[in-house]
């Protein structure tokens, strides 16, 4: 990593900026302007992984990850004489499985079995719906932030002068703004694009959506998205209590841990 300055951090400093890059303290004992682009999208990285949205989306993944071993260890259990090392059939049996619970209305089918496949199915809904809404919000403002620098000149001048690469600037500015983390690539923060309220008001969605706004957001497009999914999914996840569904759940709807 080859830094912008002679003036190399010390390694503790190095530490205590990725802490806080991923903790989202937003303290820094060093000049922002200092670090290397390699180092950087180290803390692009970290910002990203310690943002409360991807964090939810983790959950989830391991939520529906520990069904899915639920139904693994039934399919075994069910499945004639199966061979150890035939992992296709297993996930043959496990898939069978799954889909003949879902679609099945044979009265000897028990409600319980029901229950689960609807809070797998309802999961991985979930799952699918946040890992988009992470997708799209951060593609959608590297490119608003993009477009409004090569329109603004005097936005993409003051990063030229500071040796700052354009696109590095907005993927790390939309993902420190989307997880509230406050870092950016410059020491004076923002106050080196006062002047220019386009770019202001371009952050500003992120900020919200990433933090306040994220539960309800999400409520409102699943109500959206429930139109043309199966119903059962949409009144599971929006009237079941949230202790029942996880704590994923718990964080998606109130936008803090719960128990």
């Amino acid at each position: 990593m080859i830094p912008r300055s002679s003036v190399l951090p010390n390694n503790l400093d190095l530490f205590f900026m990725s802490v806080s890059s991923a903790t989202f303290s937003s303290m820094s004992t060093i000049d922002m302007e200092l670090f290397s682009n390699s180092q950087f999208i180290v803390i692009i990285f970290l910002m990203l992984l310690g943002g409360e949205v991807f964090l939810s989306m983790i959950v989830l993944c391991f939520s529906t990850s520990r069904f899915r071993n639920a139904y693994k260890t039934k399919g075994r259990a069910e499945s004639p004489n199966p061979s150890s090392g035939n992992d296709l059939n297993l996930e043959m049996v496990i898939v069978k499985k799954v889909f003949e619970l879902e679609r099945s209305q044979n009265e000897h089918e028990t409600e319980s079995d029901q229950a689960q496949v609807l809070k797998y199915n309802s999961l991985k809904f979930l799952l699918a719906i946040v890992g988009s809404y992470i997708t799209v919000f951060h593609l959608f403002g590297v490119a608003s932030v993009l477009a409004y620098m090569s329109v603004v000149t005097t936005a993409r001048e003051a990063l030229e002068k500071k040796g700052i690469n354009m696109l590095l600037y907005a993927v790390f500015m939309v993902v420190s703004s989307f997880g509230s983390c406050g870092f950016t690539p410059n020491n004076e923060n923002m106050l080196l694009f006062r002047k220019n309220s386009g770019l202001l008001l371009i952050i500003m969605p992120h900020i919200l959506l990433g933090n306040t706004l994220y539960a309800p957001s999400l409520r409102f497009l699943i109500s959206i998205l429930g139109k043309f999914a199966k119903r059962s999914k949409l009144e599971y996840l929006m009237n079941t209590d949230v202790k029942e569904i996880g704590c994923c759940c718990s964080l998606l709807w109130s936008g803090t841990y719960q128990g």
